[in-house]
């Protein structure tokens, strides 16, 4: 198999499969309320930087479908940040002056960097444990199709079942095909989803099949 870069750099409008492991034999999320916390941390930190499309939250890792923001989106989230700190006032010149000399990659890791540090203090701090709770480098992989796109949700889903958690991607509590489902308000790109399909019957079907063994033998690989 041609191995892939799993630290390919975030750049404006593009979508990227985004995942992490807890250190050792570690757990990410030990009790309902750190699942909750990790998605209430992820939309503080990330949400303004990026959308998201799916995720599912398993005990040891996670996985995420999101599209980072347009280049604009981008510069008008560093020009809040940085007014608001005197710390940042060089990078304020620089991006008033010369905003494509702001490296967005390192805009989108700093913020993924302090969502992450934050969640592991927390869990720290619960648990009486000291520290790095996931691996070093978050790891990603440009989706670069929609035919990619759409099977990439679908491993992200179905990651609850290949891990024998669970016989029905709806018995996974902590996965977003329960808000792609329902009706109920979501901070998910829930109507794009949905309308890559004739209906969200024919979506649900297809979220319902085995992936095929291409997609989880990568998946596992970019894992490992």
């Amino acid at each position: 198999m041609k191995k892939e870069d799993p630290y390919q750099p975030f750049c404006p409008d593009t979508f990227y499969h985004v995942y992490n492991h807890a250190v050792g034999d570690s757990n990410l999320y030990r009790e309902a309320e750190n699942y909750r916390y990790f998605l209430q941390k992820y939309a503080r930190y990330i949400e303004p930087l990026c959308v998201t499309y799916a995720y599912c939250l398993m005990p040891n890792h996670f996985h995420i479908v999101l599209k980072v923001r347009s280049q604009a989106a981008l510069w008008d989230f560093c020009r809040t940040k940085y007014s608001s700190d005197e710390r940042y006032r060089d990078k304020l010149r620089l991006l008033e002056e010369e905003p494509h000399e702001i490296n967005l990659h390192d805009v989108v890791m700093q913020e993924f960097q302090n969502f992450l540090s934050g969640y592991t203090k927390a869990i720290n701090k619960r648990f009486d444990r000291k520290g790095g709770l996931f691996l070093h480098h978050l790891k990603r992989k440009v989706i670069a199709t929609e035919a990619y796109l759409h099977k990439a949700i679908h491993y992200v889903h179905y990651n609850s079942i290949h891990h024998g958690f669970c016989g029905s991607i709806l018995d996974w509590e902590y996965s977003s095909i329960h808000d792609l489902l329902s009706k109920k308000k979501t901070r998910l790109e829930r109507e794009a989803v949905l309308n890559w399909y004739d209906n969200p019957q024919e979506f649900w079907r297809f979220q319902q099949q085995v992936p095929d063994a291409a997609m989880v033998e990568e998946m596992e690989f970019l894992n490992s």
